[in-house]
């Protein structure tokens, strides 16, 4: 992780066992391929709300840096290619954990995220 923000309101505490709706999502927000150094290197951002109603009262963001070596003999393409398939499952169990961090650090003993379930093909 390179870097993070975490944001909670008052009213998460009031109304624990009543929020609604908690989303996520990850995307990947830069790629550089490293030819000559043999290796890539990849951005991903994740991001985690809950909100009350319309009324977003926590969220958690969070930029993490990948890189892999051994890419040499791939074309570019395929090497981003890789990083936007694999760069996901990469990173997504220290988001996951360090959400469920930022929020047991808050005094909030909120289920952890999901686990990810999609196919990488």
């Amino acid at each position: 992780m390179i870097k993070s923000a975490f944001s909670v309101k008052p009213e998460v505490y009031k109304e624990e066992e009543n929020l609604d709706k908690m989303t996520f999502q990850g995307n990947p927000v830069g790629f550089e391929f490293h030819e000559s150094s043999n290796s890539m290197i990849g951005f991903y951002r994740w991001s985690a709300e809950i909100k009350m109603g319309k009324k977003k009262v926590l969220k958690f963001e969070a930029d993490y840096i990948l890189q892999y070596s051994g890419v040499q003999d791939f074309e570019e393409a395929y090497v981003e290619f890789y990083f936007r398939k694999v760069g996901r499952f990469t990173s997504y169990p220290y988001f996951r954990s360090d959400f469920s961090h930022n929020c047991c650090s808050a005094g909030l003993f909120l289920p952890p995220l999901p686990s990810l379930n999609e196919r990488v093909n």
